[in-house]
């Protein structure tokens, strides 16, 4: 017998949320199959998160938005979180990534004392590297989820990326922290967010990202034969969002603005590691211009 711990069930329910709605059935399928395979359902580990269509109105509201809901699978109820866990990252009920933020900042703060205390020890190449290892790449890990998020909340990852580079360097908190990062050659924590962001959108362009991604973006197609301009070439279609705070954020949107707005020298780079380098260049002029 299997003892199954991670499986993700997807069900999609319109309409208002009421004391009518708050028990579903999902998944018997999928779970009648597990049970044909001698699997057996680890209803221990098992987390359910209920997400709303309507964000809260007022954008720094951090309380779930939706009431907690009972959900059977397979004759094993699940009452569902406010917030749960899928490869590292944590997605709450209002995809604000509030609660994943705060990981990132108590983990990034707790790799920067462990390394301080030993710093005296080590030289300042082998402290980078330790700083690269355990915090920046820390704040890499699933960075393009947090793709259109407020100021405010790159702003605490910046803090920590700031703290990080002071270490490394040996910099007063009085220093200015822009030239320590260029020195370092580490792009700010909202470039690194575009370049992964871009990064994808030029996978998906050539063939190279995954269907469930590649589908989310459309090249544009000129409306008549011959009024499409050189500067149009290799452009994406920015569909219309109906909701801005959420609909921006979603990669069939952020993506395309982020990758037209790259010149034409980049998009037409047919070559991934050309491209990423020279992403990396531009993004790195336009953080320190």
């Amino acid at each position: 017998m299997l003892l199954l711990e991670f499986l993700f069930l997807y069900h999609i329910e319109r309409g208002d949320y009421d004391d009518s709605c708050r028990k579903q059935v999902v998944g018997n399928s999928e779970i009648k199959s597990l049970a044909d395979g001698m699997m057996e359902w680890n209803v221990g580990k098992t987390d359910a998160l209920t997400v709303s269509a309507v964000g809260p109105k007022n954008a720094l509201v951090t309380r779930p938005i939706v009431p907690a809901s009972v959900i059977d699978v397979s004759g094993e109820l699940i009452t569902s979180s406010p917030f749960v866990r899928n490869l590292g990252i944590i997605f709450d009920s209002n995809l604000k990534m509030d609660k994943h933020i705060d990981d990132l900042v108590r983990r990034g703060y707790y790799h920067i004392r462990r390394i301080g205390k030993i710093r005296k020890y080590l030289d300042r190449d082998t402290t980078a590297r330790l700083v690269v290892a355990f915090v920046l790449s820390l704040l890499d890990n699933g960075n393009s989820l947090l793709s259109g998020l407020l100021e405010c909340q790159i702003k605490r990852l910046q803090l920590v990326q700031n703290s990080a580079a002071r270490l490394v360097n040996r910099t007063p908190m009085a220093d200015h922290i822009m030239p320590q990062l260029k020195a370092l050659h580490w792009l700010p924590v909202q470039a690194r967010i575009d370049f992964k962001v871009a990064t994808l959108a030029f996978r998906c362009v050539h063939g190279l990202a995954p269907s469930y991604l590649a589908e989310l973006v459309s090249l544009q197609v000129p409306r008549r034969s011959g009024l499409r301009s050189q500067a149009d070439d290799l452009k994406l279609v920015v569909p219309p969002v109906r909701r801005e705070t959420r609909g921006e954020r979603a990669f069939s949107s952020y993506a395309p603005r982020i990758w037209n707005d790259l010149p034409l020298s980049l998009r037409s780079l047919s070559s991934l590691s050309s491209f990423r380098s020279q992403l990396k260049t531009y993004l790195f002029k336009l953080a320190f211009k």
